[in-house]
């Protein structure tokens, strides 16, 4: 799956982040991981006043909101029908989460919250390290939208 044309339009590109984009749904929302299932868990542990981001957490407000979606490995094949989506986060002044997409030539891409998709990565432990955010959590097969 390549970006579809509407990620490129400037009113999505503005109005969704990582998540919008890893799971192809341009809402317009700036989608957290549990809104869709309604999930009362928070994909982040909160201590006077310092919050930090769980993988824990997120992966199970991501199986919430995906029930179809199955926890895999980087190197793992989905089955077909089914694409990977994979997330990191980092923790510290400035807590927050990142998700790519593999795309079907087996590439991978990102849209960075406000910013623009970013396609044909190869390495996403390097460019999510090179980002700041230094702990994979999880990838996923989720159905493919196409």
């Amino acid at each position: 799956m390549k970006p579809k044309e509407i990620w490129y339009k400037p009113k999505v590109v503005e109005n969704n982040n990582c998540y919008n984009y890893a799971v192809d749904d341009p809402a317009n929302d700036f989608r957290q991981m549990g809104v869709i299932s309604n999930s009362d868990k928070s994909n982040t542990i909160c201590d006077d006043g310092y919050c930090e981001y769980k993988c824990e957490n997120i992966t199970e407000n991501t199986l919430n909101d995906i029930p179809e979606a199955v926890v895999s490995g980087v190197n793992e094949s989905c089955q077909t029908g089914f694409r990977k989506i994979c997330n990191f986060i980092r923790n510290g002044s400035f807590s927050d989460y990142h998700w790519y997409r593999q795309d079907e030539d087996g590439s991978w891409s990102d849209k960075p919250g406000w910013g623009s998709v970013s396609v044909n990565k190869t390495d996403i432990e390097s460019d999510a390290k090179e980002k700041g955010y230094r702990e994979f959590c999880n990838c996923f097969c989720i159905p493919d939208k196409d």
